[in-house]
This record gives structure tokens, C-alpha cells and sequence, in this order.
């Protein structure tokens, strides 16, 4: 098992250009998409980016590093996952997680399912936590990681 820090965890910066992040496994409910761009949505949506799939046009999600948001973020991944991503410290370590955006809602993040991402091999997967200390719609202004409704 590997305790994944996440407090103070900044994004790669990549300036204007787009990150090529091959996924070990897909995205829940999106078997056909293996290959995103991460990229900036600019200055002005700080801290959040765009994951923008490059199999299925039209498909993409925002995603924020999670320690910008929820300082108490710390989960753990098991061997398996470590391996399947090729990680090898903490330092090849990026978490990022899905924000959603409903009308009408405050936008939400799910803490329950992180993107592992591996920086130096631009590979991730998402990973599905199975303790139960965090959600699947945490709001993004909530007080804590560990927000319960």
C-alpha cells in the first residue's frame, strides 16, 4: 500500500501547451477513451483544468488538483495500482479528480474516485476508493475532505 500527500499539491505547470496522458485503465463508463489532453483553462479558472479525451470528440471533464481545494486529502492506493502506474516514489505522484457542474448546483468533486496520474510516464488511472472516507459529490466549498450529506 502507498499513501498518496496531497495537501499543497500543485498541477504540472504546462503553460499553454496540452499534456498527452495515456490512461492504464479507462475512466469509469468511458471504456473507449484511453488517451486525454490535459491543458489550462487559464489564469482566470485557476486551479482547474481541462481533460479533454482525444478518442471521443466532444468528451471532456474538468479536473482540479485536489490538495488546492481540500488541504486534508490523503488516501492510500494498494500495490496493485502502484504497479499498474509504474510509480516509483512520491515524486511521480499528480492527483487530479472530476469536478461536476450541475445548473443550479454548486460544482462538486469526487474525492471517491482520484486520477492517479504518473508525471514522468504521462499515464494514469482512476482509482476507486474503497474505505469510505470520502464521496463521490463533495462540494467544492465544503469545510473538509471528509464532507458527509
Amino acid at each position: 500500500m502507498t499513501q498518496i500527500m496531497t495537501a499543497g499539491a500543485e498541477p504540472v505547470e504546462a503553460g499553454a501547451s496540452e499534456r498527452r496522458i495515456a490512461l492504464a485503465r479507462p475512466l469509469l463508463g468511458f471504456p473507449a477513451s484511453r488517451t486525454f489532453a490535459l491543458a489550462s483553462l487559464g489564469d482566470a479558472y485557476a486551479p482547474f483544468q481541462r481533460f479533454r479525451s482525444l478518442d471521443e470528440p466532444g468528451l471532456e471533464f474538468i479536473v482540479v488538483a485536489p490538495g488546492a481545494l481540500f488541504p486534508d486529502y490523503v488516501f492510500t492506493i494498494d500495490d496493485d495500482d502502484v504497479e499498474l502506474l509504474g510509480l516509483r516514489g512520491q515524486e511521480d505522484v499528480e492527483v487530479l479528480v472530476l469536478v461536476t457542474v450541475l445548473k443550479g448546483a454548486d460544482p462538486t468533486v469526487n474525492l471517491m474516485g482520484p486520477l492517479v496520474l504518473n508525471r514522468r510516464a504521462e499515464t494514469a488511472s482512476q482509482v476507486v476508493l474503497q474505505d469510505g472516507r470520502y464521496a463521490a459529490a463533495v462540494p467544492v466549498n465544503a469545510p473538509t475532505a471528509r464532507w458527509q450529506p
